[in-house]
């Protein structure tokens, strides 16, 4: 048990870690010039936005959109159905003649 306890420890020390240098880098990207602000700014953004895991920030992972687009993905009839219209459309290209007249 105390393995575990050492290895959430262990995880929750590292995860401070990485937001003390994180913030440390965005307090020192705040002396840069516009652009060096500005990505900082941005990228502090960008990781806080991904924390909570929800696309588009209205998916949640237990949603039911979400989790019925998960679930038609790895049907195993969506690939071949998605691979057999690509065929199909590859088909009809090669048949198409555009300058080929109209009365013929």
């Amino acid at each position: 048990m105390s393995y575990a306890m050492s290895l959430d420890a262990r995880a929750e020390r590292r995860d401070r870690l990485a937001a003390a240098v994180r913030e440390a880098e965005y307090a020192k990207a705040q002396r840069g010039n516009f652009f060096v602000r500005n990505y900082a700014l941005l990228s502090k953004w960008w990781f806080e936005a991904n924390l909570n895991n929800v696309s588009l920030y209205i998916f949640s992972p237990s949603g039911g959109v979400r989790r019925n687009a998960k679930r038609l993905c790895e049907w195993i009839w969506f690939e071949r159905i998605i691979l057999g219209t690509i065929i199909a459309n590859c088909a009809t290209l090669a048949l198409y003649k555009p300058l080929e007249g109209r009365d013929s």
